[in-house]
């Protein structure tokens, strides 16, 4: 059955966060007529890197607008190198396998947080999607046609669908999904501070310069602590990222003095940018309500670390597949459904990679009795031939690195084509 004229729908997304633009742009691009609310000012600058793996490279390579500077300013990488944080000694080399890299039809890349977000303005611009900076909204109602948003400067907006995409601190989950501590599942909670120091300074100082390696994501782990770093050498900036559990001190702080100097000399030059904030990693249990329709995405909806593999592309993920989804909506009765869709094909892939993210924790800070299994089976790679595939006798590594190569090659454009494959004919007749 072929599908039938497409209605133009009028959307609004709270929050212009990675998944709130993302799901703008695809909106747009789908024929939906799209607002965004964002509370800040817009011309904030942000510390972080993203891990951009191949199912989040790939939605930027279709759209030759951006193609080009997503290629140019972000760093190329094929392997994580795992060091020991106490001596800065290699023990592992993961490297991502050539065919699923071609498989995948896109590569791992390693980018700032304010060039997505540059690239993701960009095409919201493109598709004409309308942004209203200062924006912060108070309360939401549903209503017999959608749903009205009131701000706290009292103005009122009315949307057929809203996308809450406001963050971990969402103001809209409460009211669509009666949020409350039960309505969470809590999986870890996590102790991370971000900075950043000029990648020249980093490159030209011996003692700092094993951190300049341009093309390489490095990962240290010692006595519970994750150390990790990306090196943006076109932007002159060298990111850093600490995390560790949370130690029971009402700061959060914990010492470093365990640490390798090279590593405390980085630490202490970032000191005037970090502070330690408290992450959970989550999921609601409910991302649909307000009369359905209204949907929770992004970290609304499911979050990990900021500095975790699955964030940033469970982002997009979550904005390409429900503009799939809304994209051959023909009647507003069929709204309700689409978006318990969203959530039925959304929540198992927000649980596996969760899982897949706790476990990589655990490996990373294991306590010291447990890491001479592990750093000698990392310590294999290391003399592994280009092109050889890797395999792990431990179980929980086994399950951690073939986490990460099943959701590289996840496309969410076909998940989405897929729903409406199979229940297209049905949802049409509504």
């Amino acid at each position: 059955m072929n599908a039938p004229e497409v209605l133009p729908l009028n959307l609004i997304v709270v929050g212009a966060s990675i998944a709130g633009l993302t799901a703008a742009f695809a909106l747009a691009e789908a024929g939906h007529n799209v607002v965004v609310l964002e509370k800040n000012r817009g011309n904030e600058l942000h510390t972080g890197s993203i891990r951009c793996p191949p199912n989040l490279s790939r939605i930027f390579h279709e759209h030759p607008i951006i193609k080009k500077m997503y290629l140019e300013r972000g760093v190329k990488t094929k392997s994580i190198i795992v060091r020991e944080g106490s001596q800065c000694a290699d023990i592992g080399l993961m490297v991502f396998p050539e065919e699923l890299m071609r498989d995948c039809g896109a590569d791992f890349y390693l980018h700032t947080y304010d060039d997505i977000r540059k690239i993701l303005l960009d095409l919201c611009d493109h598709y004409g999607v309308t942004i209203h900076y200062g924006c912060q909204v108070k309360r939401a109602e549903g209503t017999t046609d959608g749903v009205d948003l009131f701000l706290v400067d009292e103005r009122r907006f009315h949307a057929d669908v809203v996308v809450a995409a406001d963050g971990r601190e969402s103001t809209l989950r409460q009211y669509v999904s009666d949020y409350d501590e039960t309505n969470v599942n809590v999986t870890e909670e996590i102790v991370s501070m971000r900075w950043k120091l000029p990648f020249k300074d980093v490159a030209q100082d011996p003692e700092l310069a094993l951190f300049a390696e341009e093309d390489v994501w490095s990962a240290y782990f010692c006595d519970g602590v994750i150390f990790s770093l990306t090196p943006h050498p076109l932007q002159n900036e060298v990111h850093f990222w600490v995390s560790y559990r949370p130690p029971g001190t009402p700061d959060l702080r914990r010492s470093f003095t365990h640490l390798d100097p090279r590593i405390q000399k980085a630490i202490d030059l970032g000191k005037s940018q970090w502070i330690p904030e408290m992450y959970n990693n989550y999921a609601v249990n409910e991302w649909v309500g307000l009369q359905s329709r209204a949907v929770l995405i992004g970290d609304a909806a499911h979050a990990s670390t900021p500095d975790g593999t699955y964030n940033a592309s469970m982002a997009v993920e979550d904005g390409i597949i429900l503009a799939e989804l809304l994209g051959k909506v023909t009647s507003k009765s069929q709204i309700p459904v689409v978006l318990g869709a969203f959530q039925d094909l959304r929540q198992p892939r927000a649980e596996s990679n969760s899982y897949g993210e706790s476990q990589r924790f655990v490996i990373q800070t294991l306590p010291p009795e447990l890491t001479v299994q592990r750093d000698a089976e990392l310590k294999v790679t290391l003399q592994m031939r280009p092109g050889e595939e890797m395999e792990f006798n431990n179980e929980l590594l086994a399950t951690t690195w073939g986490t990460f190569v099943d959701a590289y090659a996840y496309d969410s454009r076909l998940v989405a084509q897929g729903w409406w494959k199979m229940w297209g004919s049905n949802v049409w007749k509504r």
